[in-house]
């Protein structure tokens, strides 16, 4: 057996790589290859849902509405929101059941959730007029990005964001 240069596949008796490999490639990176054909095995994926965990899905999913512009959507023994072409499901948690209680940001794993927006200035006025709390004011953290930060239900952190080049 001998090793195919640059990766992680072998070669076996009679000269023939193995079908499909992991492969470590010289720039480092991780590849799922298929060697027979010289394809790129990785799985296409879409974004489908968020899922929000809260004591009042009702409130939460009128919030979405009121404040981002979210599609509440009912169905028996649910409430979600179709919010920026994602869905956000809104399970209900009761005392006793085992959630703990949102953890205070920053923290580990996952942050916020981002969207994007026209005009981010105008849809934080906007927002701000209706009560919302902001972790951070509208800024431009680089040439051609502007976000700001706010105040979910249950401390969600939600970030909006606009990629302009009038923010050079």
């Amino acid at each position: 057996m001998r090793r195919l240069a640059g990766t992680s596949a072998w070669y076996g008796d009679k000269g023939a790589a193995t079908v499909c490999d992991i492969a470590l490639h010289r720039d480092g990176k991780r590849r799922n290859n298929n060697i027979s054909t010289g394809k790129n095995n990785m799985p296409t994926v879409t974004w489908d849902h968020v899922h929000l965990r809260s004591p009042d899905p009702e409130a939460t999913a009128k919030w979405l509405e009121d404040i981002l512009g979210g599609e509440i959507v009912r169905s028996p023994g649910r409430i979600d929101v179709r919010l920026g072409g994602a869905n956000v499901f809104i399970a209900p948690v009761a005392a006793g059941d085992g959630v703990h209680s949102p953890p205070v940001t920053p923290y580990q794993g996952l942050d916020h959730f981002g969207l994007t927006v026209k005009d981010i200035d105008a849809v934080a006025a906007e927002i701000r007029a209706k009560g919302v709390e902001f972790t951070k004011e509208p800024t431009t953290i680089r040439p051609g990005v502007r976000i700001c930060f706010l105040r979910g239900p249950q401390g969600i952190s939600i970030e909006l964001l606009e990629r302009d080049k009038k923010y050079a």
